[in-house]
């Protein structure tokens, strides 16, 4: 089923006025690139002079996860080697422990990886 259509008040159009200088145009395309917005979102949330929210590293949050299903899936194997002793549980649940602290370091010491975002200046 096709979403419903947008207002003639929603809908938005391309609107092809902006004249910049080449130099102006690297900095606007730098500054948007470093709040992690594309270019258009930047320019309207500077002229709504709304809080700019700088989004997470993609790519750095991919090498975590890698790194994490490579530690979760080591613990996953020494669960399943052998019947597992008292100590074996401790260690276990040590390394599990070193997994969670790994994400909180990761996310700033905060539980919330969604909360890793910082106010870019406009």
């Amino acid at each position: 089923m096709p979403r419903p259509r947008k207002s003639p008040e929603e809908k938005r159009s391309k609107w092809q006025v902006l004249n910049v200088t080449t130099a102006e145009r690297a900095a606007i395309t730098a500054a948007a690139r470093e709040a992690g917005l594309s270019i258009n979102d930047y320019i309207l949330a500077c002229t709504r002079q709304t809080r700019l929210v700088r989004r997470g590293d993609r790519e750095h949050v991919v090498r975590l996860l890698a790194g994490i299903e490579a530690r979760l899936e080591e613990i996953a194997w020494q669960v399943m080697a052998a019947p597992l002793s008292t100590q074996d549980v401790a260690g276990l649940l040590l390394a599990l422990r070193g997994v969670e602290l790994s994400l909180r370091q990761s996310a700033g010491g905060r539980a919330d990886t969604n909360d890793a975002e910082e106010d870019v200046e406009c």
